[in-house]
């Protein structure tokens, strides 16, 4: 019996999704590493670099993952404790991972302190929004990307954003291709009627 899958996401050259347990899917183009998984490696496979059938990206034993992310080259998923992982080409430190060019497994993003809740991904740059609604963001930011004027690089920093935006209703975050935006869920609106509707005898 196939697996219930409560989330997807898909990019120009592969795809994903979390099942009820918590396993993150990858499937599509292999190369690069960008699947996370041994079908992928940053080898070429039998199928021209192609994975057709999904299968499980190589996560720490009892990961089990809440959001993931892609970008065109890269992908990034949130784990239930909070911590953030990513795997793919690292160029422009899309990855958060110092030190290499390319992760073909899961990396743990360790500049990352903050509880996590929601990831996004774009081609070059990537973004996260830690449980108490402050964005965090990496990568490329030859367009200020990640919030900064002068920042760049594989670690990731908060994005400075105005006061109303670190408050802890922010719940999703979405990046194109140069730029990051985050959505702040609206209070509902509280009834001003007076006196009250009374319920009728």
């Amino acid at each position: 019996r196939a697996p219930r899958a409560v989330a997807l996401a898909a990019a120009k050259f592969h795809s994903a999704a979390v099942t009820a347990d918590g396993t993150l899917l990858t499937w599509g183009a292999a190369r690069g590493g960008r699947l996370g998984h041994a079908g992928g490696g940053g080898r070429e496979t039998p199928s021209g670099g192609a994975a057709v059938d999904p299968a499980p990206a190589l996560l720490p034993p009892r990961t089990r993952v809440v959001a993931v992310a892609l970008g065109k080259h890269h992908t990034l998923a949130a784990s239930d404790d909070g911590a953030v992982f990513a795997w793919g080409s690292n160029r422009d430190g899309r990855l958060g991972v110092p030190g290499v060019d390319s992760a073909p497994t899961p990396r743990r993003v360790s500049s990352l302190k903050a509880r996590v809740v929601a990831v996004a991904a774009a081609n070059r740059h990537s973004a996260a929004v830690d449980a108490g609604g402050r964005v965090w963001a990496w990568g490329a930011n030859g367009l200020g990307q990640v919030g900064e004027a002068r920042r760049r690089g594989v670690r990731a920093a908060r994005a400075p954003l105005p006061p109303a935006h670190t408050l802890p209703i922010l719940f999703s975050t979405s990046s194109g291709t140069a730029r990051t935006r985050a959505r702040r869920r609206r209070p509902r609106a509280a009834s001003t009627r007076w006196p009250p509707p009374t319920s009728p005898p």
